[in-house]
């Protein structure tokens, strides 16, 4: 058996017989039912905004606070040839949200320049310093864009200096509004702004449709990136805007766009959210991660395709060096992780490059289902910055808060957040947290749910029904990709793929599906002994179209699997991977007392001897996610009914045997005569030190030499004293059948016949009878 890494929730598939008939009348599938119920669709009317928008729905900027103000002083600015600046974010919507802003300006005919603080130098919002060199640059109007609500003291000294700022953004408003000249957001207490959840690059889109008193469409295909990029919820206005810029950006004018099209081998006629949020907006981020956002906005802006060119290399180069710094990075998380187990993973260490911390903890959080802390210390040593990411089960703002004396300063929300530590404070900030998580009952088991739809038909495994999914793009927050459940698929030919075999392929033969269907599963290459040797297993992944040499095929992206019957996994004679497989909840059984030894790398506590001569069902057996038997029994049953005492996610089979005993099988009559032969003849034999002559002599190998002298011993027919075997003057004729270790023998062939060297479909089956 293997868990879910998710819970999965089925909808509904009934109670849709409206939403069916007004499907089946726009020629869609009626399956998509229960996808657009998530939607909360009353009506036809709904349905329609739902899927096809309309852009006269755009709602008025001007119910924004403040907005006629804002555009007044802009407008008064760009008349008398007043300096004007933007002060964006370095992040994907921050570069979008400039360029729209600058672009707009540009278009009313006023010059302006733009700022985008560099994450190391500056950090996030509104820098004093940066503030202090724009006024002294005679700077007269300061617009911000994506850059934060709560830069008091920066925007007070530019209002007192003589320098108006207007903010425009969509983060969570402060308590108290900073005293700037106008704060335009969709949220404002005193505005009546209906849609609250746009993004920065939304806001300056509403901003420069005010300014230029009509919506300037052709800056759609920017709000598509950054909107996308910024995970801001796709309902509502967002859908709209990004409806309508995907559109945009499969004819986009930007010679930059285009050329990073090539680049990437966007399709255009294809292009959706995933290429945004996984293709196009990583690379711009990647720029303020690593070096200038500002190259983003040039990139965006230019009309040069040799500049757009170099651009695009720098891009790829930077996007490559992320790449490798968190590879880099990981791979030293994944030593500390194994090193220590941990409620919640605190780690630290020079040199880590501040810009990628968030990545890393996203990883950490993935790979071991715990919340993660990854801080970078500082060259002087003395300070530790970076971020956290969590677990559903645990709120790491509300956590950090609990702790909070301890820290410098820390932000951010239920998920994730940003903070920084005096170094000398890790220590006692780790002991705190795992102490909190435990005083404060956090749930640390409670899982991510994902809405599943099952398939029941087989159109909803065809060419025709994933390209209509496009209909209800785009994809993203609230608006997922769907997700397909498929239960009891039938898994055949798994292989793993790429580089170090991390990922996963295989086809799966489903119930309603006419023919296989092609699996990839990134990051699933563990997962192969789970696909190569179940016999069913329940999938979730997404649905997309894989093109190879002109044909075109359905492809299941997995997400997550299950399976319902224990995993038996294949490492017969394979003691040198018993460290691949290690993990905590994992019980290891053995036979014989020269097995412990030779793994005692193995945790003491993990370790179950198992005395063949006692009742099995006397073992005190926890229960664990994992069994490993590290040596073969001397009946097989014994194992079968371990493995039946209590429930095993996987079980492994290593089985080594020292003797081999089905190999060498059992010493002949002959063999016997010939060694008895021997000890009749000699008055005593070191068995310690002349069994390797004895070998040499009788041509029988040492181990059945072994053998027959422990059968003659428990037969009384020789006599064992400090290693020095002597016969027996009239010992008691007695078969040599009758012999414990004969028997045992007899048992032991058996066993490694079946067991070592039988089929493991056949052991599998046979475990589970």
């Amino acid at each position: 058996m293997k868990e879910a890494m998710y819970t999965w929730k089925k909808l509904p598939l009934d109670n849709h017989s409206d939403v069916e008939k007004w499907l089946a009348e726009r020629d869609l599938p009626t399956s998509f039912a229960p996808l657009v119920q998530q939607q909360d669709i009353k009506n036809e009317s709904a349905l329609d905004q739902y899927l096809a928008p309309r852009l006269d729905e755009l709602t008025d900027p001007f119910l924004m606070y403040d907005m006629d103000r804002a555009i007044e002083r802009l407008q008064q600015a760009i008349m008398e040839n007043e300096k004007i600046i933007i002060y964006g974010d370095y992040d994907a919507d921050g570069i979008t949200s400039s360029t729209v802003m600058k672009e707009a300006i540009e278009m009313v005919g006023g010059e302006v320049d733009v700022y985008l603080p560099n994450r190391f130098k500056d950090g996030y919002g509104p820098n004093l310093a940066v503030y202090e060199r724009l006024v002294a640059e005679a700077y007269q109007l300061i617009l911000t864009v994506d850059n934060g609500v709560s830069g008091h003291e920066a925007i007070a000294y530019a209002q007192a200096q003589g320098v108006d700022v207007i903010v425009t953004d969509h983060h969570a408003l402060p308590d108290v509004l900073p005293e700037a000249y106008a704060v335009i957001h969709p949220a404002h207490p005193k505005g009546s702004y209906p849609f609250k959840d746009l993004a920065g690059v939304g806001v300056a889109f509403k901003f420069a449709s005010a300014l230029l008193e009509d919506a300037p469409l052709e800056l759609l295909d920017l709000v598509a990136i950054g909107t996308v990029a910024d995970l801001v919820s796709l309902t509502g206005e967002n859908r709209l805007l990004v409806k309508h810029g995907l559109e945009m950006l499969k004819q986009t004018e930007r010679v930059g766009l285009q050329v990073l099209y090539e680049e990437l081998g966007i399709d255009t006629t294809q292009l959706g959210s995933e290429d945004i949020g996984f293709r196009i907006a990583p690379r711009l981020n990647a720029l303020g991660r690593m070096e200038e956002a500002i190259v983003g906005v040039e990139l965006l802006s230019t009309f040069d395709p040799e500049h757009a060119r170099t651009l695009v290399a720098q891009v790829e180069t930077t996007n490559q060096a992320r790449q490798k710094t968190v590879q880099l990075i990981n791979q030293e998380v994944d030593t500390l992780i194994e090193a220590e187990k941990s409620d919640i993973y605190v780690l630290a260490n020079k040199g880590w490059h501040e810009g990628v911390l968030g990545i890393v903890a996203s990883y950490v959080v993935e790979k071991t289902q715990r919340p993660a802390i990854i801080l970078s210390i500082s060259e002087e040593g003395h300070i530790a910055k970076g971020s956290a990411r969590s677990v559903p089960g645990v709120n790491i703002f509300n956590l950090l808060k609990e702790v909070a004396p301890l820290l410098q300063q820390f932000g951010g929300h239920d998920m994730a957040a940003g903070l920084s530590v005096s170094v000398d404070k890790l220590a006692e900030l780790k002991a705190a947290l795992n102490n909190v998580i435990k005083t404060d009952n956090y749930d640390l088991g409670q899982k991510e749910t994902l809405p599943v739809l099952e398939v029941t038909q087989s159109e909803m495994l065809s060419i025709d029904w994933i390209e209509k999914l496009a209909v209800l793009e785009p994809f993203g927050t609230d608006n997922p990709k769907p997700l397909l459940l498929l239960e009891n698929a039938c898994p055949m030919d798994a292989r793993q793929i790429g580089i170090d075999h991390r990922h996963l392929k295989a086809q799966l033969q489903y119930k309603v599906a006419e023919r296989p269907l092609d699996l990839i599963g990134f990051g699933f290459g563990e997962a192969y002994n789970s696909f190569s040797m179940a016999d069913e297993v329940d999938v979730v992944g997404t649905l997309s179209i894989n093109e190879w040499n002109g044909v075109r095929q359905p492809q299941l992206m997995l997400k997550d699997f299950k399976l319902q019957s224990t995993q038996l996994l294949d490492f017969r004679e394979q003691a040198h991977k018993v460290k691949d497989i290690m993990r905590d909840n994992t019980v290891y059984f053995y036979f014989k007392e020269e097995t412990a030894k030779q793994f005692s790398f193995i945790p003491t506590a993990q370790l179950i001897e198992v005395d063949e001569s006692q009742p099995i069902e006397q073992l005190d057996i926890e229960s664990g996610t994992s069994a490993v038997f590290l040596d073969c029994p001397v009946e097989a049953e014994t194992l079968r009914t371990i493995v039946n005492l209590t429930e095993f996610y996987k079980i492994y089979l290593i089985l080594l045997s020292e003797t081999q005993a089905y190999l060498t099988g059992m010493p002949s009559r002959q063999d016997f005569a010939a060694l008895y032969r021997v000890i009749q003849s000699s008055q005593e034999i070191d068995v310690r030190n002349k069994l390797p002559m004895l070998e040499k002599y009788l041509r029988i190998p040492i181990s059945k030499i072994k053998f027959m002298i422990n059968v003659f011993f428990d037969l009384n027919f020789v006599t064992i004293e400090d290693g020095l075997m002597t016969k027996v003057a009239e010992p008691v004729s007695t078969p040599l059948e009758e012999s414990r270790y004969y028997k045992e023998r007899q048992k032991q062939m058996k066993t490694e016949e079946f067991l070592l060297y039988g089929d493991i479909n056949q052991i599998k089956d046979w475990l589970h009878q």
